[in-house]
């Protein structure tokens, strides 16, 4: 685990995992979206730095970084890990969502997609770069929005090894 977090400079460019990815911009709110979708279906969205949302091929929410803390899923929660930090090492505090904190924390996410999926339809996005043509990511980006907001299993099962 990184000592010292800091924003990416080049998400694009760095994170070659994703062989379709790109960049849009929201005309309305000026917000830029990193979307990237890799070989083995699993895909991830990047509002910016925060919020992220990484999902299963399947459209479960599998990690998310928001508000600063990481998540992870449980497989019927999501747990929050807040860092503990000392000058010699690094820990990972874990508190399992509350039902309401869960249900709070799932319609921030849907909103954040169905604003997005609305404003490409609206055709009020900007792509700034992809690895395929603009208009065959837009395409992708829709499907994996589609793929998120009817899920109706929206907790991917436990990461295995992660208690």
């Amino acid at each position: 685990m990184a000592r010292q977090e800091q924003d990416r400079e080049d998400l694009f460019a760095e994170a070659t995992a994703y062989s379709i990815r790109g960049e849009l911009i929201s005309s309305e709110r000026n917000e830029s979206v990193f979307v990237g979708l890799k070989d083995s279906g699993l895909f991830s969205f990047y509002f910016g730095a925060d919020p992220v949302y990484h999902f299963t091929e399947a459209g479960q929410i599998r990690r998310a970084f928001v508000d600063g803390e990481l998540y992870r899923t449980q497989g019927q929660t999501l747990a929050r890990l807040q860092r503990k930090r000392t000058e010699d090492s690094s820990h990972l505090l874990r508190k399992d969502l509350t039902e309401v904190e869960l249900q709070t924390f799932l319609s921030n996410m849907l909103h954040f997609l169905s604003k997005l999926k609305a404003d490409i339809q609206r055709s009020i996005v900007i792509v700034t770069r992809a690895t395929v043509p603009e208009v065959e990511f837009q395409k992708s980006v829709l499907e994996l929005c589609d793929k998120v907001l009817s899920q109706a299993e929206q907790l991917a099962p436990r990461i295995r090894g992660k208690r």
